[in-house]
């Protein structure tokens, strides 16, 4: 299956999709889905929403 990952050009970086998958025993990168290529990223966080994963993936990816 051909790959359709994109970064896009953003007004102060780039955008991409991230689905994240808490409840994770680390922080790291989970893969791609296949349908759409959205990157997964596992986080320890309790609870999806919560501050503690809006932070996680922030943390991670800087």
């Amino acid at each position: 299956m051909e790959r359709k990952f994109e970064i896009k050009s953003a007004t102060r970086g780039a955008a991409f999709t991230v689905r994240v998958m808490t409840r994770s025993e680390y922080t790291g990168m989970a893969g791609l889905l296949e349908d759409d290529s959205t990157l997964r990223v596992k986080l320890i966080a309790e609870e999806a929403g919560s501050a503690a994963a809006n932070e996680e993936p922030i943390q991670f990816f800087c």
